[in-house]
């Protein structure tokens, strides 16, 4: 807490409680001699003549919360705190009270979440690759079986006295196919290995949704689930597209374990609304009722209902964590009949006038 003369050129220093004078460093008799502006950054000292101008316009007592600005310690070093300023009047005497709250040990708890965040992010990558792998291995073979059965057929076309270009060039369009293929398999697993820095661009939701599954149905080839998609107009969104990839295949996969427990029919389904507030991504399913006693523990880190060896409890942790970093939300509900999981995107900059809401 910190007094400050209000009609006094530089508005001085008049009195700094024993906190006030620890932030900064100083002893108390120093402490004493700083003006309004000596206390702030450089960087910030503007912000800090605005907040004095602002106060003290005012004809009568007033109060006004800055938010975050630096302050600068005896030590030249910065600190960050938030800023409350008021006034107040005794006779004929105005004076500011500066209150600052430090945000070290906040901004320390942040960082350490973050950290933690991205080693969830990892670890989940890596046990999601080691569920993939035995999946990868099969969808790998059919093409090479393709690119191995086509390349023979050239070699017996180029045995052949007469050689039918047509023939040769219809097979080598099939091996090419058949190789793209590999390609963007082996290229989709490379980048949910590498652990790249939060990279943000503004993509059409549809086609992250395409890239994602067009690798889950891999895990799904034996599940027995169909997979309906109605996103029919762009849907622009400011992301990382490899982290929501991320967490859709996450929600999907825990969606085809959900329904490996029904008899009958097994159905999913992805589609979005926008609105002025953004866009909403749907991915439900027909699957069991999430217990009422679990919903408040199944984003939390290591919670999972899968058996031991199976799940790392920090899929859905981890995509919370995503759509938070993004300035979203992810919720779901679950009634018996159909349990849906939604990413709330903010609104891209570059996003397309509102229209209806997909179906």
């Amino acid at each position: 807490i910190y007094l400050f003369s209000g009609t006094q050129t530089g508005s001085p220093l008049l009195f700094a409680n024993d906190a006030g004078g620890h932030l900064l460093g100083y002893s108390e008799e120093a402490v004493n001699k700083l003006k309004f502006k000596d206390i702030f950054h450089a960087a910030d000292r503007k912000r800090c003549e605005a907040i004095k101008s602002v106060l003290l316009e005012e004809k009568g007592e007033s109060l006004l919360e800055e938010g975050e600005m630096r302050v600068i310690r005896r030590s030249k070093r910065p600190v960050s705190v938030k800023v409350t300023a008021s006034t107040f009047i005794v006779g004929d005497e105005r004076f500011i009270l500066l209150c600052l709250a430090d945000l070290t040990d906040q901004k320390q708890i942040q960082a350490e979440r973050e950290h933690a965040l991205k080693e969830f992010t990892r670890i989940s990558k890596l046990a999601d690759i080691g569920q993939l792998v035995a999946g990868v291995a099969h969808e790998l073979n059919n093409p090479l079986t393709v690119v191995q059965g086509y390349a023979e057929n050239i070699e017996m076309c180029l045995e052949d006295a007469e050689i039918n270009r047509d023939e040769v060039r219809l097979h080598l369009e099939a091996l090419m196919k058949a190789s793209d293929r590999m390609t963007r398999i082996i290229s989709h697993m490379m980048r949910m290995v590498r652990q790249d820095d939060f990279r943000t661009s503004t993509v059409d939701l549809r086609d992250v949704v395409e890239d994602a599954l067009q690798f889950i149905r891999l895990r799904l080839d034996d599940s027995k689930i169909d997979i309906t998609v109605a996103l029919d107009r762009p849907l622009l969104v400011h992301c990382d597209p490899n982290q929501i990839e991320q967490i859709l295949m996450n929600i999907v996969s825990n969606a085809a374990h959900a329904l490996r427990k029904i008899d009958g029919p097994r159905h999913m389904h992805i589609s979005a609304e926008e609105a002025d507030h953004g866009i909403g991504l749907r991915i439900s399913n027909n699957g069991p009722k999430i217990p009422e006693d679990i919903r408040e523990r199944i984003m939390t880190p290591f919670f999972t209902t899968k058996p031991v060896g199976k799940g790392t409890g920090l899929g859905l942790a981890m995509s919370y964590g995503i759509m938070k970093n993004h300035g979203g939300d992810l919720t779901f509900t679950s009634n018996g009949k159909k349990t849906e999981f939604i990413l709330h995107f903010p609104p891209s900059p570059m996003a397309l006038p509102s229209t209806e809401a997909t179906a």
